[in-house]
């Protein structure tokens, strides 16, 4: 009975419940840190994109205190938050613009949930897979720059982890990094990805997997997968390992 009144109420946002078997993952960062400590180096660049007000920035830094962490957020108010919040923090590195495959000017979506802004719009038919308070509110133009552009500016060599949760730019995102992909030099890529259209012409899990196939990286789990009320997989977040990082992981002995 307690289950089916927490199911109605999580229903009003398009929630519920379900069963997580033993064993399940559900914590994405701890994995992080232990695959990465295969490797001869130690984790040194961290790029959150997508950092919002700054709670996974901080997240990582509590896991990876010696890290450089470059942190991204488009959004004017999201971005004053994460540099309040990141202001004490010396080796945190914000950028107010959007990643995708170019430099330019981008038209950015503005939903009434800070967390789901997007460079996609919300879509115009099909059934809504996202809360009602999470729906289109404005629309603003926010500058825009690429991965390899950036780490050519910047002068970084090599990226440890590469964090990406931005509502369905992801893929935009990784085509604007196909330089570093192509030489192996993102260890990780930890990134969302959706099964159902959540924003108009954004790309589903599949794209994103066969995207990074192409530069031979290759799945390694998938964290926080959550599901509709109707029963429908909704998105979830996914850890891709680098060819380098792979044969390491392979080289281990397992239980």
């Amino acid at each position: 009975m307690l289950k089916q009144i927490i199911n109605q109420v999580l229903g009003t946002f398009d929630l519920r419940l379900s069963r997580v078997s033993k064993g399940s993952p559900i914590d994405a960062y701890s994995p992080q840190q232990e695959l990465l400590k295969i490797t001869d180096r130690k984790c040194e660049t961290i790029f959150d994109i997508g950092a919002n007000i700054g709670t996974i920035t901080r997240r990582y830094r509590k896991l990876f205190p010696e890290a450089s962490i470059h942190s991204f957020e488009p959004f004017p108010d999201s971005f004053q938050k994460l540099k309040e919040n990141t202001k004490t923090d010396s080796n945190v590195v914000i950028n107010q613009f959007a990643i995708t495959e170019s430099e330019g000017e981008e038209k950015f979506f503005v939903n009434h949930s800070d967390p789901t802004n997007s460079l996609f719009e919300r879509p115009k038919k099909g059934k809504r897979y996202y809360p009602e308070n999470a729906t289109a509110k404005e629309e603003i133009l926010v500058q825009s720059l690429s991965i390899d552009k950036y780490v050519e500016e910047q002068s970084i060599p090599h990226i440890d982890i590469l964090k990406m949760d931005i509502q369905g730019g992801e893929l935009r995102a990784l085509k604007g990094a196909v330089d570093m992909l192509k030489r192996g030099s993102i260890s990780m890529v930890y990134s969302e990805v959706m099964y159902i259209p959540h924003y108009e012409g954004s790309p589903m899990m599949h794209e994103i997997w066969s995207f990074l196939s192409e530069f031979d990286y290759s799945l390694y789990n998938i964290y926080n997968n959550s599901i509709a009320g109707d029963g429908q997989l909704r998105q979830g977040d996914a850890i891709f390992l680098s060819p380098a990082l792979r044969e390491k992981f392979d080289s281990i002995q397992s239980d």
